[in-house]
């Protein structure tokens, strides 16, 4: 009788290639990922199947554990696109010490230090099964290694509810020679921000299986020796957080991580999670007003983890609008659309609570833009607004008087 497991692993181990590829060309980019195949994989890989790279790229899936649940990886390769090729191995046991072999490092054992060896591309990114990246992270990475041995991009913390965004780590991932281990180890750059040219320095690739705080111990730490040995090399940064690194409350450095969090976001973290919720009520009575948020660079933050993306505010107003029950939705949505195209005066006497909340936030966008000018534009309508209560113009009337005068 033949065994269903083993039937779906034989389809499912091996080399996934790039229709009209030879399988010996190589890829533009690899990108190296361990996994117990938890279901959290369906985002990290569905977010390397949505970057805008223009070229090939070699996902290499090293399954440690989790082997009846091959399906999952059966269902990525079906979605895979046109440009992507999947290479999947799976020796039938654990490399880590954790689970039974004979490597230290507890997130892979040996294996990406395998995938690394074997992937089919100079520059090598890697990807853990919990994390995921935006669309332009690659491509970003891409532009800022030229000439380098490798590149950085910045990160997200995400709560671990592992979907709520929090705030830009601006303390611990950020790169050589600054941060919060910058006396320890000089800095650091976490694995799931980092390209590799493999050609340049390939004498680390062998740390990612040795475990810098020892294999008797917590197992972990493989990231800092390969980071020890980069700091000295030459490198490039994207500057963007493109990373997406959800936050794991059995890490030693947790505590640390949710006191950043909590400074960043000022005094009440549930408030800022409603907002960037869309539960605008929720975070108004939590701040006790809608904008008391923290520093300019909160405001800042705030707006980018609303929207998620950089796709401009009209559109996000749009999508949000169009959730509405409101009778007067679309014309609401029209006339908001209409302000943040400056094509209407400052008199929005019709603009709603969460619309003027929403243009508000624009403003502070443009002022970290450096354009003080449509600041100006925006926070004049969310000052002069005919919502009920005074809090959200209130706002924008401060921000309006600042910029008078400073502008």
């Amino acid at each position: 009788m033949i065994d269903s497991s083993a039937l779906q692993r034989a389809n499912v181990v091996g080399h996934h290639g790039v229709a009209g590829r030879s399988a010996q060309d190589r890829y533009d980019c690899a990108i190296i990922m361990p996994t117990i195949l938890r279901p959290s994989i369906l985002r990290a890989v569905r977010s390397i199947f949505e970057q805008d790279l223009d070229g090939t790229i070699q996902i290499m899936i090293g399954v440690d554990g989790g082997h009846a649940r091959m399906e999952t990886l059966q269902t990525l390769i079906s979605e895979r696109p046109d440009n992507i090729a999947f290479t999947v191995v799976d020796p039938g046991y654990s490399t880590c010490r954790l689970r039974g072999g004979m490597h230290g490092a507890f997130d892979g054992g040996a294996l990406r230090t395998i995938l690394s060896y074997a992937a089919n591309s100079a520059y090598l990114a890697n990807l853990d099964d919990d994390n995921w990246w935006a669309p332009d992270h690659l491509s970003g990475l891409v532009e800022a290694i030229k000439g380098k041995d490798w590149a950085f991009s910045l990160r997200w913390y995400v709560a671990d509810d592992g979907e709520t965004l929090l705030c830009p780590d601006e303390w611990e991932s950020i790169g050589p020679g600054k941060g919060a281990f910058l006396s320890r180890f000089g800095g650091f750059s976490d694995t799931n921000t980092m390209l590799i040219d493999k050609t340049r320095v390939d004498e680390v690739l062998r740390l990612w299986s040795i475990p810098v705080f020892g294999e008797d111990k917590t197992g972990i730490g493989s990231d800092r020796n390969v980071f020890n040995v980069l700091k000295e090399r030459p490198f490039g940064e994207s500057g963007n957080a493109t990373s997406y690194y959800v936050l794991d409350t059995t890490d030693v450095q947790h505590s640390k991580r949710v006191n950043w969090v909590r400074n960043s976001l000022g005094r009440n973290f549930d408030g800022y999670k409603a907002f960037i919720q869309g539960r605008f009520a929720d975070a108004a009575h939590a701040f006790g007003r809608y904008f008391a948020i923290g520093p300019r660079s909160g405001l800042g933050v705030a707006w980018l983890a609303l929207t998620r993306a950089r796709a401009g505010i009209a559109d996000d107003i749009e999508s949000y609008c169009d959730q509405g029950s409101d009778a007067d939705t679309g014309d609401e949505r029209n006339k908001a659309i209409e302000v943040l195209a400056g094509r209407l005066t400052p008199d929005a006497s019709y603009v709603g609570e969460e619309l003027c909340c929403l243009i508000f936030f624009a403003g502070e966008r443009a002022l970290l833009d450096g354009d003080s000018r449509r600041a100006k534009q925006l926070f004049e309508v969310a000052a002069n607004t005919g919502v009920e209560g005074q809090m959200e113009r209130a706002a924008a009337a401060g921000e309006l008087e600042r910029l008078r005068k400073t502008v």
